[in-house]
């Protein structure tokens, strides 16, 4: 099955804006004193972090579909840098959130973090 990925960014993002507002509500909770509140928070708080769980789960994608252009980025930043790189990939799955900053990652990390190649 397919889903946008740009509806997944915005069911995440209503997913956080949940949690900030839960947590807003749990700190009135702790002062307010009215009985039964207290665990009507916790149910809701256990039921949002269930939620968030799973919509955490189905922003995942395969690592595969992030790193398939890592190659090709590292080898044009390598040649641009003149900096030798080597690319070793693992893992299964990855937040797709983290493909943007591994990008950056390595555009700004790269020039900075591997030596210059010595001479043959």
């Amino acid at each position: 099955m397919r889903v946008d990925s740009e509806r997944l960014d915005q069911l995440m993002h209503l997913m956080g804006e949940l949690v900030v507002h839960r947590t807003h509500a749990e700190s009135l909770v702790a002062h307010a004193g009215i009985p039964g509140l207290q665990q009507a928070m916790q149910d809701l708080a256990r039921s949002s972090q269930a939620l968030q769980a799973m919509v955490m789960q189905v922003r995942m994608i395969p690592v595969e579909a992030v790193f398939l252009r890592l190659p090709r980025l590292v080898r044009d930043l390598s040649s641009r840098f003149g900096k030798k790189v080597e690319l070793v990939l693992a893992g299964s799955d990855l937040a797709n959130g983290w493909a943007g900053f591994i990008d950056g990652a390595l555009a700004s990390g790269l020039p900075a973090g591997a030596p210059a190649p010595t001479p043959a």
